[in-house]
């Protein structure tokens, strides 16, 4: 079999839908058995809950925060410049 045939099968089962369909059914089926069925919700509650946190954090940071931190500094640095222009760098 050539490297092509490989990477074409490789590719074809990578963009078929019943890969991922079967990888969902396969983390389902092991996450309600492992978590929802024995009565153990509370996991499973504050994993979601976690992992929510988590993620609207790290979306707010990159959507917003990080031009908040940089007209921050920006402002820091237009201050200090003035600053050192008009009233510091004296000679002590």
């Amino acid at each position: 079999m050539s490297v092509a045939a490989v990477q074409a099968g490789a590719l074809k089962v990578a963009v078929s839908p019943a890969t991922y369909r079967e990888a969902y059914a396969g983390f389902s089926k092991w996450y309600i058995e492992t978590y929802i069925r024995p009565g153990k919700m509370a996991q499973p509650i504050v994993s979601m809950m976690v992992t929510i946190g988590f993620t609207g954090y790290f979306i707010e940071y990159f959507a917003v925060g990080r031009y908040h931190v940089a007209h921050k500094k920006a402002k820091i640095d237009a201050a200090l410049k003035e600053y050192d222009a008009h009233h510091g760098g004296g000679h002590h």
